[in-house]
């Protein structure tokens, strides 16, 4: 249930990063928040997806259990990345998009 609530969670920051007037303003590239939420969203599929078939693949499909096991990791340690940059920045790199006229 949790998985579930966090992919719906992240689908909802991504309405609201394309719906919101002060967020069609940011370049999404730059913001950090946005690199964060999409690696949740990635994780949280993935973990949802292993867990659904942890019985099968662990026992059938050993290759692809580990598979799911090292890509989780990996977007865990990309995570903590993302949020020991937001400290030591002490900012969202919030970065205005060009106006063109």
């Amino acid at each position: 249930m949790s998985y579930i609530l966090g992919i719906v969670a992240c689908g909802l920051f991504f309405v609201d990063l394309i719906s919101s007037e002060k967020s069609l303003e940011i370049h999404p590239l730059r913001f950090i928040p946005f690199w964060f939420i999409t690696l949740t969203l990635f994780q949280q599929v993935i973990v949802f997806l292993a867990e659904m078939s942890n019985d099968y693949l662990a026992f059938n499909e050993i290759t692809l259990y580990y598979f799911f096991n090292y890509i989780s990791m990996t977007l865990y340690v990309l995570m903590l990345t993302a949020i020991v940059v937001l400290i030591i920045n002490q900012g969202l790199f919030i970065e205005k998009k060009a106006k063109t006229a």
